[in-house]
């Protein structure tokens, strides 16, 4: 398998191996965030309340990422799946960076 610099990879099984990889990883993503109901998360630094709307595949780079808003806004950020599920230090202890709001 060949990268050429510009994210195409060269050898087509390859190519749909990551694809194949990355609809998997899509799958277990919006089982992870997403409910009949509003999946709300809660920010660890901020404290601040998060919608998450979606979960996607970025084309360019086939990394799973989390759409999500402030509670009552209608800004949208993108996080990489692998940030929001993240565990961080803080205050000397360790703690997910979105904890889910019932």
């Amino acid at each position: 398998m060949t990268d050429h610099g510009d994210g195409i990879l060269a050898d087509p099984d390859a190519a749909i191996a990551q694809r194949d990889a990355a609809r998997a990883e899509l799958d277990q993503a919006r089982a992870l965030l997403l409910t009949k109901s509003v999946s709300k998360w809660k920010h660890y630094k901020t404290g601040k309340t998060y919608v998450v709307l979606t979960v996607v595949i970025r084309e360019s780079t086939q990394r799973v990422e989390v759409v999500y808003a402030p509670l009552g806004s209608s800004v949208n950020f993108v996080r990489p799946l692998s940030e929001w599920e993240e565990v961080v230090r803080h205050e000397n202890k360790s703690i997910a960076r979105f904890t889910r709001v019932k």
